[in-house]
């Protein structure tokens, strides 16, 4: 006989005040005694207007962090773990018949001696030694603590490319367990934007000559911003960053 499992009836609070920039839903379903959690995280820009210029805003990186109560994650069921890099290494001799030169020094990788130069004049042989790694970046990636961090990796150094697109798009975030002895089931999610992560620049149309604003009016501009964010501090940002981040958006699931 197959067991029924029903839907648990969960009051929810959604507050997504930079809808514009960010929005944040999550919704929970019974998967056997476990329940999973699917998230869909959007991300935009929008315009600004700050002592008659325009300036458009985004975010460039953004943290969501889970507050669980009476429950836990179950293992391996995380979106977005990233594998650490796969390193792969590959030594070849090849024998050349009438090869000439002499050996020079000679560089250790990883306690295999390869000779510095390709022919040696004695053994005719010619070394080859290749080192490779790969790893998949994702952009959004699963961290310690019930947290994933949301960023578009760059292959250029110091570019910061801002989040315009779907993160995940209602695709199970993680599944959860009840604890034994728990009475209710409680989740809440929150977006967390540090402040140095919110980006501006002029908007098209301003001119050129008008850009020496932008460093003058960037505080004016974020400030703007912040004015729509959650007042609260993020209780799971810690203590030393609290001053430089802000919740711009929280979804709160709570079993009747």
């Amino acid at each position: 006989m197959t067991t029924q499992y029903s839907k648990p009836k969960m009051n929810k609070v959604e507050q997504n005040p930079l809808s514009e920039l960010a929005a944040l839903r999550l919704a929970i379903s019974p998967d056997g005694e476990d329940f999973e959690v699917a998230c869909q995280l959007r991300f935009s820009t929008g315009e600004v207007s700050v002592s008659g210029r325009e300036y458009t805003v985004g975010i460039s990186e953004a943290r969501l962090q889970l507050g669980l109560e009476g429950c836990e994650t179950a293992l391996g069921c995380d979106y977005g773990n990233s594998e650490l890099a796969i390193v792969e290494e590959e030594k070849s001799v090849t024998t050349q018949a009438g090869a000439s030169g002499a050996v020079g020094g000679a560089l250790s990788k990883d306690g295999i001696a390869i000779p510095s130069v390709a022919a040696n004049a004695e053994t005719g042989k010619v070394y080859n030694y290749t080192i490779s790694g790969r790893k998949t970046l994702l952009p959004m990636t699963a961290l310690p603590g019930n947290a994933w961090r949301i960023k578009v990796a760059s292959t250029k150094p110091g570019e910061q490319p801002v989040l315009d697109g779907t993160a995940i798009d209602g695709e199970r975030l993680c599944r959860l367990l009840r604890k034994e002895g728990g009475n209710r089931l409680s989740l809440a999610a929150e977006l967390q934007v540090r402040r140095s992560k919110i980006t501006v620049t002029p908007a098209k149309g301003n001119k050129v000559g008008k850009l020496f604003n932008l460093t003058r009016n960037k505080d004016a501009v974020v400030a703007k911003i912040l004015e729509k964010v959650i007042r609260r501090e993020a209780s799971t940002i810690p203590q030393g960053e609290k001053e430089n981040a802000v919740v711009a958006a929280r979804t709160e699931l709570t079993e009747e």
